[in-house]
């Protein structure tokens, strides 16, 4: 890419502001081969409602409403998640005027509580369904949301990809950064820590499973807390980090089938 279609992705970021994400939970109740969320490995766990909030508290202290494009909460499967309510108010509380929405397979959402479907009517937050080739009926859940007043999209069919890491690290940063189609549209808010991407967030879970013993540097995300302007933001997000060196651009794939993982590691290599 050149370096004036890289600026080009870059400055709507400063200009309009960025997304970040939230996993409620890190583990899912579907099974997916390649997970770019890593979920498939992960193991159970559940985000805590108070560290959500004291993250959002300092979010919304740091950040104005036009320096954030959007906020989702999803995992894994958020909707696993026994405190799902909790989490959709406090992220309305302090961001009331951004766009937010809850993003699901969809699987759970036909045994939710009325409780959950007044919640996101009442903070008027979205339901998002990611569209896998499972059995549910999308339309009858459309009819449900839109009848309880609550905005409602469903992704179409998707077609799936395929993220492709180099394990030994030896890839150009920069040229990973700069074809990669994340940065700004994924960012990760973990547990006091900012992420510029999904992949440097929950690389730790590959990792893991696989006992790869690779060192992740603490320059792969921001301290929130420690953080003493929003350049250092925006900063993380527009430059590469060494997490970088593991994302293999060349390799990925497009339009690849999608299939239960067997939590093999060449479904990521």
């Amino acid at each position: 890419m050149t370096h004036f279609k890289y600026q080009k992705i870059i400055e709507p970021i400063r200009t309009s502001g960025f997304l970040f994400e939230v996993h409620l939970t890190e583990h899912c109740n579907l099974n997916c081969k390649g997970c770019s969320h890593f979920s498939p490995l992960a193991e159970k766990e559940f985000m805590d409602v108070e560290v959500f909030e004291r993250d959002m508290a300092r979010m919304a202290k740091l950040f104005d409403n036009n320096e954030i494009q959007r906020i989702r909460l999803l995992g894994g499967e958020p909707l696993l998640h026994p405190q799902v309510n909790e989490f959709i108010e406090i992220a309305a509380f302090y961001f009331p005027n951004i766009w937010r929405e809850l993003v699901t397979n969809g699987l759970l959402l036909p045994d939710m509580s009325d409780s959950f479907w007044e919640t996101c009517r009442a903070t008027g937050t979205s339901i998002y369904i990611s569209h896998y080739p499972v059995s549910l009926n999308y339309a009858m859940l459309e009819k449900k949301a839109n009848k309880k007043g609550i905005g409602i999209i469903t992704e179409p069919k998707q077609s799936f990809r395929k993220d492709v890491y180099d394990v030994s690290g030896s890839q150009d940063e920069l040229l990973s950064h700069s074809s990669c189609f994340l940065f700004g549209n994924c960012c990760q808010l973990n547990n006091g820590r900012f992420f510029p991407c999904s992949i440097s967030a929950y690389f730790h879970h590959f990792n893991s499973y696989f006992n790869l013993g690779i060192s992740l540097s603490d320059d792969n995300c921001l301290d929130i807390y420690k953080a003493r302007s929003k350049e250092e933001f925006f900063r993380l997000i527009t430059t590469p980090v060494p997490c970088c060196k593991y994302c293999h651009v060349k390799m990925r794939k497009f339009g690849v089938k999608w299939e239960h993982s067997k939590k093999k590691i060449d479904e990521w290599t």
